[in-house]
């Protein structure tokens, strides 16, 4: 814990990877430039970077678009 009592954002991140069995993408997002200890900071954080990753490694070219159902 910090000189205030708060858990580091941070710690907390690394806690969820941990949780989810995701540790090995735990780097993909770097959260030690969040000074702050809102979760709403850590989520927005780690979406943007984990969008950002999908779209370098080739988000667009993993999903096929399919034609519409058709309802009778």
């Amino acid at each position: 814990m910090t000189e205030s009592g708060k858990i580091p954002i941070q710690n907390i991140y690394y806690l969820l990877c941990y949780a989810w069995n995701r540790l090995e993408e735990r780097d993909i997002v770097d959260v030690t430039g969040i000074d702050s200890t809102n979760l709403a900071d850590l989520f927005a954080k780690v979406l943007i970077g984990g969008v950002g990753h999908l779209f370098k490694r080739g988000f667009d070219c993993v999903f096929r678009r399919m034609p519409p159902p058709e309802y009778d």
